[in-house]
């Protein structure tokens, strides 16, 4: 058996001063109040994976326990894998996970390297219409698919990721994403904890229509955190975390309003 890995090149390619600093010119920009009541109807599920921390996701080749959860469970729309780096000839464990589940899969970079390409793999159910990607080189990469959510209406959503370790990419995202995200766009990615302040500050002031929320692991002695951003259609809503075997994992929802 002969498997490749998929690289997924960003699309678009921007060349940003990355630390560049604006000064607030009012109180900032604060999202819309949501419906207290979740609609059960219009929730996506997505499952990332991570350590919380700059170790490799896949310490062991011993990773049939996830297999067999994504076999088993039908509802997220996507499963992330952070720090499931891909190393130069061989095959990933992402690669092998999907092609085991039957499912479909690529990889996003983090951190280009001679032999070991640092990132996020990504395995989908759906077939993907489509690709989108941002990259400033040695700053940020952020990529995704567009997929199909089975909301109550078929809703096109754009699943993207990226790590943030760094507060000068902030104003590369935002420009990245033209001043605010597009209406079917979901980053979720990991972010430095001690960043989450200054993202939060920066966003409110450089960026509009969008949402913001954190999700921190149990174990107060880990140095990242999960970060969601959406526009303003989009709400996260909860989060478990859970251990498949030995591989941490955070089954998210997230919302979907005024569909």
């Amino acid at each position: 058996m002969n498997l490749k890995i998929t690289i997924l090149l960003p699309a678009i390619i921007l060349l940003i001063a990355g630390c560049e600093k604006q000064q607030p010119s009012d109180d900032g920009y604060v999202a819309p109040d949501v419906p207290s009541e979740v609609n059960e109807n219009n929730l996506l599920s997505i499952e990332f994976y991570s350590r919380m921390d700059e170790t490799t996701l896949f310490e062991t080749n011993d990773y049939q326990s996830v297999v067999s959860h994504i076999a088993a469970n039908k509802t997220p729309l996507a499963f992330l894998f952070d720090r499931s780096d891909a190393t130069i000839g061989n095959t990933s464990p992402v690669v092998d996970i999907a092609w085991q589940s039957r499912l479909k899969s690529f990889f996003i970079q983090n951190q280009t390297g001679d032999t070991q390409i640092k990132g996020t793999g990504m395995i989908v159910r759906s077939l993907v219409p489509g690709f989108e990607g941002f990259a400033v080189t040695d700053t940020l990469f952020l990529a995704g698919c567009r997929l199909t959510a089975p909301l109550s209406q078929p809703t096109v959503v754009t699943i993207m990721t990226c790590k943030l370790t760094e507060s000068c990419q902030f104003p590369v995202l935002v420009r990245c994403l033209g001043g605010k995200p597009d209406d079917e766009i979901i980053i979720i990615g990991t972010i430095k904890a001690s960043l989450k302040e200054e993202m939060s500050s920066y966003l409110r002031y450089n960026m509009t229509d969008f949402r913001l929320s954190f999700v921190d692991p149990e174990d107060t002695g880990k140095s990242n955190s999960l970060f969601i951003l959406s526009s303003i259609k989009a709400v996260y809503r909860e989060s478990k975390e859970l251990t498949m075997n030995s591989f941490p994992l955070f089954q998210c929802n997230i919302e979907y309003i005024n569909q």
